[in-house]
């Protein structure tokens, strides 16, 4: 089966005319009537807005549910109406062809994707793929993994290593609690995240590594407003761990640039690349 030709954040006016293939998820859809609609399709890229003007189309939408992955086949126009609050608002596609790559069995869903912040935390958790959908949620890890990226070539640009340590170990309580996981070889034991793994650090160290970097899971408990939370709270903070990450640098025989340096200039060099902030002025404060 042939892929794709664009995805559905791609297309600009320029397209027009062309015969293009879109698959995505079924958002919604707007009925005008039994020949007559606008579908809103979705992928990882944005949204398009798929105009449908056939019956034998609409009827074959009306069997699905949001979220069911479609493939459209159709032909790119000029909007009469343009949309200038999403990238593809110029445009829209009028298909020729609808295929159904996989329906979604349920009827309703269990919140809405671009309000699923606004659900409940255990819902959310229960249905963690759907709730990655929504934009705003998913932005949120797409800029932790550009920081990731951004932070290791900038690492290397110094001449750092990313060698990563263990990532379980055995238990060392340190003021914030372990996160355990059960071993499977040996029953009623258990494994901890490191909460500073200083040994193995420090082991790279004294060998012949002189600059270490790695940007690895940690275990970060705010142990002192435990005995506050309620208990779906600590669970939702218990899953949401397994998203949290640091970045430690070690360094030995410093020359020139002190390490406190040149982690300012890293951190500095986030923010000017990933967050969008303007220099103010100390008179303007």
């Amino acid at each position: 089966m042939q892929g794709r030709t664009h995805n559905c954040g791609e297309l600009r006016l320029s397209n027009a005319g062309e015969q293009v293939r879109l698959v995505g998820w079924y958002e919604n859809i707007r009925k005008v009537s039994k020949n007559l609609g606008f579908l809103i399709l979705r992928d990882f890229y944005g949204t398009t807005q798929i105009v449908v003007e056939t019956e034998e189309i609409m009827e074959q939408l009306s069997e699905l549910n949001y979220e069911s992955t479609i493939q459209v086949d159709g032909v790119v126009r000029e909007r009469s109406s343009k949309n200038n609050k999403i990238p593809t608002g110029d445009i829209e596609v009028v298909p020729s062809k609808v295929e159904v790559l996989g329906k979604c069995r349920y009827n309703e869903l269990p919140f809405q994707i671009n309000h699923s912040k606004d659900a409940d935390e255990n819902i959310r958790l229960k249905y963690r793929y759907l709730d990655l959908r929504n934009p705003e949620v998913k932005s949120k890890i797409v800029l932790r993994s550009k920081i990731v990226a951004d932070l290791r070539q900038s690492m290397t640009a110094h001449d750092f290593m990313e060698i990563t340590t263990p990532i379980l170990t055995c238990s060392s309580p340190e003021g914030a609690r372990d996160y355990l996981v059960p071993s499977r070889n040996h029953p009623g034991k258990f494994y901890a995240l490191p909460q500073a793994p200083q040994q193995f650090k420090q082991l790279l160290m004294v060998s012949v590594m002189r600059m270490q970097e790695q940007t690895v899971l940690r275990e970060s408990s705010i142990s002192w407003i435990w005995r506050w939370l309620s208990q779906a709270r600590k669970m939702y903070l218990q899953c949401w761990k397994m998203y949290f990450r640091r970045s430690s640098q070690n360094t030995v025989f410093i020359m020139r640039l002190p390490s406190r340096h040149l982690r300012e200039f890293h951190i500095l060099r986030l923010w000017i690349n990933m967050v969008p902030i303007s220099r103010i002025c100390v008179s303007t404060c």
